[in-house]
């Protein structure tokens, strides 16, 4: 099942990011289960909305600078 969703992923797939990360996880699984095993399986900590908060003033300043690369940096 898992082979046959990695095989779709990376030759049916138009997505780059998508095919690199099925290559990547295909490679691990076939070099290390136990380790690929222990990182698909692992606990990940919960998302919380507390997350996505940001300092009030440098919210302020991307949205201020929304349409330029300066809101990347």
């Amino acid at each position: 099942m898992i082979q046959k969703l990695l095989k779709m992923a990376t030759e049916e797939s138009d997505n780059p990011d998508l095919r690199d990360r099925a290559y990547i996880y295909w490679r691990l699984l076939a070099r290390h289960p136990k380790t690929a095993y222990k990182i698909l399986f692992s606990e990940r900590p919960p998302i919380t909305e507390e997350s996505f908060k940001m300092e009030s003033g440098k919210l302020d300043t991307l949205i201020a600078n929304i349409g330029t690369l300066s809101s990347i940096y």
